[in-house]
Formats: structure tokens, sequence, C-alpha cells
């Protein structure tokens, strides 16, 4: 009878130790049936040597696939990333679409250098990027938005949404809303644009002919401020923006705490 309590698992390398071996041996006849650890040149652990390369082989799947069946893999510079597989994403780490925000990310690696990432962020939003070449190279995050609907009157807009990051005084498209061939936007907006620094926000129609007015200005609105406005919106696409107030000309993400419109008819 086996004494289980008292029984030796193989060793099995794990985590970013773990190793594929390339071949699988075959057992021959005159080998003697021998156990214990693998020891091949002393005739130690013959009947194991296959089950070690089999369970070497499953663990480098699962540590390629981010932790499979466990906690995933933990990655601080996903720039970085060379083989195929699943990681959590730090909020501080290199390469984050989202900084100061934790994530998952699919890895795929192809050849000739390129790869595919995708993450999804504790932001809320979905973002994808390639690597062109062995450089690397990666591109600009792109971020995943959902379709939405032409707009029609009587529709009202509310939620939450990140910018792009962009120097100061100048704009940035942070949602894009489909058009509607004639109609009047109703404007009312509370609270505003997070960040240390003065920041706005308007509704601009993706023609650059028009913004929606405001009685300061184009500004629909700012923190903490609620303002009203209309615009014609005359088939084109109406984009929301953000733009940062002040002289610091230093880049970041810009997130609307909450927004809100509605659509009439002419």
């Amino acid at each position: 009878m086996v004494n289980v309590a008292t029984v030796n698992n193989l060793p099995i390398e794990t985590g970013d130790q773990a190793i594929w071996p390339d071949g699988i041996v075959m057992q021959e006849d005159g080998w003697w049936p021998t156990g214990g650890p693998v020891e091949p040149e002393n005739d130690g652990g013959l009947q194991n040597w296959q089950a070690l390369q089999l369970g070497q082989r499953t663990e480098w799947l699962r540590f390629q696939l981010g932790g499979l069946g466990g906690t995933a893999n933990s990655s601080a510079d996903i720039d970085a990333l060379d083989a195929t597989g699943m990681v959590e994403i730090t909020s501080a780490a290199t390469g984050n679409p989202a900084p100061g925000y934790a994530g998952a990310l699919v890895h795929t690696e192809g050849t000739g250098g390129k790869a595919r990432q995708l993450c999804v962020s504790d932001d809320g939003w979905v973002y994808s990027r390639l690597r062109t070449d062995a450089v690397p190279t990666w591109t600009e995050w792109t971020k995943i938005t959902p379709d939405i609907a032409p707009m029609s009157a009587g529709d009202s807009f509310t939620g939450v949404v990140n910018s792009a990051s962009h120097s100061s005084n100048s704009w940035a498209t942070a949602q894009t809303f489909d058009g509607l061939s004639s109609g009047l936007w109703i404007v009312t907006v509370s609270a505003g644009v997070t960040g240390t620094v003065a920041a706005q926000a308007r509704l601009s129609r993706s023609d650059g002919a028009s913004n929606v007015s405001a009685s300061a200005g184009y500004e629909v609105f700012s923190p903490s401020l609620s303002q009203t406005g209309s615009m014609i919106i005359d088939g084109h696409d109406v984009n929301l923006q953000t733009a940062r107030n002040d002289s610091a000309g230093i880049a970041e993400l810009r997130t609307i705490t909450a927004y809100g419109f509605k659509v009439r008819d002419l």
C-alpha cells in the first residue's frame, strides 16, 4: 500500500522558468523499469521520464496562457512582451494605454517581429495596437468604442468617457456620435473634467463648421459647471472633445466625469 502522505511530485519548473522539451522520449526494450528522480545516464527514473516531459510542456503552456486555471501572470512592461499569452498589467506598467488603471492584456506574437495586443482596462475601455517589426515599433493605442446608432429626435445621451492625451490649448476627441440629417442639440451637462489643471469640453460638428454655443462661448461645460447650448447637426457626426486650458504643455489623459445631451427636430 502506498503511503500517500510521503509521495513526491515530479520536479516541474513553473512560472517564467517553465521549459518546453523539444521531444518526448520513446521507451526502448531492455530499459530498466526504474522509478525515482529522472536520471537517464544512471538508469534512474526511466518510468517517470515521459511524465516529466509532458508535465513540463503542460506547465509551459499554462504560463504562456497567462496562468490559465489560476492567478494570471503580471507584467510591468507590456512593450517588451515577445511571446503569445495573457497577462495582468499593473497601473504603472510601461506601455499601459490608460496610465493609472490596471487591466488584462492578450498578446499574440507573429512572424517577422509583428505582434498584436488587446487590452481590457479598468477604466472601462478596450484598446488595441500593433507592433510592426522587431525594433520593436508599436503603433499608438486605439480605443475600441461600441457602435452607436444614428441619432434620432428625442434621443438622450449620458455617460462617462476618457479623452485622448493631448497638449495644452488643443482639443482632443473623446467620443464620436453618428449624425442626423437635421436636428438640434439641446445640451445639459453636470460635473466636468478631472485633473489638476483647468480643462473644458465641448460638442463639435465633425466638419469643424460649428460647435455647440453657450452663453460663455462654444465650451459646453467645464468642471462643476452646467450650461445649455444648441447646434444644427445637418448630417454630420458630432465629436465630444476635451481641451486643456493651461500653458504647461504636459500631455495627459482627460476624463469627462459626466456628460448629457438630447436631440430634437428643428
